[in-house]
């Protein structure tokens, strides 16, 4: 039996057509038959197992590493899958700036207001009134009587030791100022006017005139107030009052 030079198959020795595929027959080398024929060459290669095995394993590997695709194509990544770059989000600088100048206008717009400047105002407005419900001199000596003020208080105390007894400043405006026993609550800031240039130095004349003390005052409000208050042994009413307040050294004082 011969072997059909295009498909292989075993045919009849003198079958001059193959019955399998019909290609026509001519006589060739056996070698060029064999399973060890180099089409490349045109030569017998005598290949042994042992070097089959290891060209098998070879063309695996190549198989394997990818080598048999083009150069400029891309290959798969072995191993780790690499995550794409996350995309920076283009609102962010945006959002931070129109923050930034948010907070900036606010701040801009607290100080035009004077708004921290009132509310110390007013925490000393408060103050006044918390010291007359509580009989607290200490608390009054403290928003009503700046260091010059305190001084003159002192002399004028010892120049009357005989009627006021041996007594401090906070004591005098706890015994003497603040006995009425009257009571506020509810108290309420209405408005704010801040002083100009003109009334700032009628108070400091003020200063000068009753006391003979050179003040510089540096500013100054005019602070409408509405309360509930009830005097000693009364029921408690609505009122109302304007409070002078007046800073001096830096610290907010009240001006009676």
């Amino acid at each position: 039996m011969k072997k059909c030079i295009v498909c292989l198959k075993e045919i009849e020795d003198s079958a001059s057509e193959c019955k399998y595929c019909g290609s026509y027959q001519v006589d060739l080398d056996e070698d060029f038959l064999s399973d060890d024929y180099d089409s490349k060459s045109d030569k017998k290669t005598n290949k042994s197992e042992k070097d089959k095995a290891e060209e098998k394993k070879a063309e695996e590997k190549k198989k394997d590493d990818f080598s048999d695709l083009e150069k400029d194509e891309p290959k798969p990544y072995k191993g780790k899958v690499a995550m794409p770059p996350k995309k920076k989000n283009k609102l962010i600088p945006v959002i931070i700036a129109v923050l930034v100048i948010a907070v900036l206008g606010v701040g801009i717009w607290l100080i035009k207001s004077n708004f921290f400047e009132k509310r110390a105002v007013a925490r000393t407005v408060k103050n006044y009134y918390k010291a007359v419900t509580e009989q607290d001199g200490e608390l009054f000596q403290s928003i009503a009587c700046p260091p010059e003020m305190e001084k003159y208080m002192e002399s004028y105390i010892a120049g009357y030791q005989d009627i006021l007894g041996n007594v401090s400043v906070s004591e005098y405006y706890k015994n003497f100022f603040l006995s009425d026993g009257s009571k506020y609550s509810d108290v309420k800031i209405v408005d704010y006017t801040e002083y100009d240039e003109d009334v700032i130095k009628s108070v400091e004349k003020e200063f000068k005139d009753y006391y003979g003390l050179d003040i510089d005052v540096s500013k100054g409000y005019s602070v409408n107030t509405e309360f509930t208050y009830a005097p000693q042994g009364e029921s408690p009413k609505q009122g109302s009052n304007i409070m002078r307040v007046v800073k001096i050294d830096g610290k907010w004082y009240i001006y009676i």
